[in-house]
Order: structure tokens, then C-alpha cells, then sequence
């Protein structure tokens, strides 16, 4: 994904810089831009967000075995070993059996920013403050998730992205676009949820690199990101 945004923003920066910044190597990129990827690895990728959408549509209570049947019902030919391979990949598992321990991520318990916003929902210019959120949309039998980034003076979406998984790319190809649309300076606000994309490590650190100020909501309230268009269909 980085090297897909270095390729986006080729002419408006200088790619040492931009490898420089991200923590990549010139050689590395050049490499990936001339790299095709083979057809199986191009199948494995397609499976897995496949798998993962569903995962998620079960409300990550399916594991191997019966996600497996569910990929076979849709016509996509696998395995339950390959299948169980691709979750091991991914960092999907089950939450059921007697046997299982929800251990949260790091970062959900960490990199937790104050509520800056405070409510305060009108602005006095463009781009000074932001909302990022995401919505879940019903499709057929999967969902799809839609992150977006909405500028508080304009009240206009100006950046969002549109995947069947809830990573941190998601949020990220969100502010991605929102920094290529507009003109942004030092300090503007970003405020979303306590959502563990947004406490992600490179989320919170392209925060830092462009010296945005973070902002969340409390815990449980949900009225602290009122402002930002919700069409969740559950």
C-alpha cells in the first residue's frame, strides 16, 4: 500500500523523499513497480478478502470448516487446510470454544487521544477541522465498509475509500484522498472514534508526520462524531 501511494503522488513529490519519509528503499519501490504479481498469489489475495468479508459478515464466529463451505457455496473452489492457511495470514480466528481467550491488539489499549474536538462541530475555514468515520453497508449476503473524511466547514466528504474489510489501509486510502484533494496545513484537527484503524500505528504515525492534531471521542459516545454522516445498516 505504500509503495501504491508513493506511485499516486510520483508528481507532486520526489520519490527519494517519499521513501525516505515512509521508511522505504528507492530499489524496493522501483522493484515493485516493475514486479507482476504471479496468478496464484493474484487468487490468494482475492480469497482472503473474500474470507474476510465473510468473517466479519458472521460476526467472526465462523473458522476454517465453516468458512470454507461458505467459499464453496459461491462457486470459489478451496480447501480447509488453504482456507485455515489464509486466516492464519490474515490474523482471523474464531471467537468461540471453550478453549478461546480474546486477547485485544495493542493498539486498542494504547495511542488513545484526548477529545480535542469537544463537540465543537462548526469551524471558521476550510481544512482546519476534519471527521473521519466508517459505515458498514449491507450487500447481499456481505457487507462493505466505507470509510470517509469530512471537512467541518463545508460539511462535504473529501476523502473515503471503499473495500469488503475493516484494515487499516481502509482508513488510511480514506485520508490518502483527502490529502490530495486539499490544501492542508500544519495543525488541523482529525477527530474519529476510539475504532482500532484510527489507533493503528501508521495511521497515528502519518498524524505525526504531517502534524495533525488527533482527536477522539469518549468511549461509548457516540454524539462526540455526530457530525459525521452515518448510514449504517445492521
Amino acid at each position: 500500500m505504500k509503495y501504491a501511494f508513493i506511485e499516486s503522488c510520483r508528481g507532486d513529490y520526489p520519490v527519494n523523499l517519499m521513501c525516505r519519509v515512509l521508511g522505504l528503499s528507492r530499489p524496493g519501490y522501483y522493484a515493485w513497480r516493475t514486479r507482476e504479481p504471479s496468478k496464484q498469489a493474484k487468487r490468494r489475495e482475492s480469497i482472503g478478502q473474500r474470507l474476510e468479508a465473510l468473517y466479519h459478515c458472521f460476526r467472526r464466529r465462523y473458522g476454517a470448516r465453516r468458512l470454507t463451505v461458505e467459499l464453496n457455496d459461491e462457486g470459489i473452489a478451496c480447501s480447509e487446510n488453504y482456507v485455515a492457511d489464509v486466516m492464519r495470514e490474515r490474523g482471523l480466528k474464531a471467537l468461540n470454544g471453550k478453549g478461546f481467550r480474546y486477547q485485544r491488539r495493542v493498539e486498542s489499549m494504547t495511542q488513545v487521544k484526548e477529545n480535542v474536538l469537544g463537540r465543537n462541530f462548526s469551524s471558521e475555514a476550510p481544512n482546519r477541522k476534519w471527521v473521519a468515520d466508517i459505515t458498514y453497508i449491507k450487500v447481499g449476503r456481505s457487507w462493505a465498509y466505507l470509510a470517509v473524511v469530512l471537512d467541518l466547514f463545508s460539511r462535504k466528504i473529501v476523502g473515503w475509500s471503499l473495500e469488503s474489510h475493516m484494515r487499516e489501509s481502509l482508513v488510511l486510502e480514506a485520508l490518502e484522498m483527502a490529502l490530495q484533494r486539499r490544501a492542508y496545513t500544519d495543525g488541523l484537527l482529525l477527530h474519529s472514534d476510539r475504532g482500532v484503524q484510527y489507533r493503528g500505528n501508521e495511521y497515528q504515525q502519518w498524524l505525526r508526520d504531517l502534524c495533525f492534531v488527533p482527536s477522539m471521542s469518549r468511549k461509548g459516545n457516540c454524539w462526540e462524531r455526530a457530525a459525521c454522516p452515518r448510514g449504517v445498516t445492521r
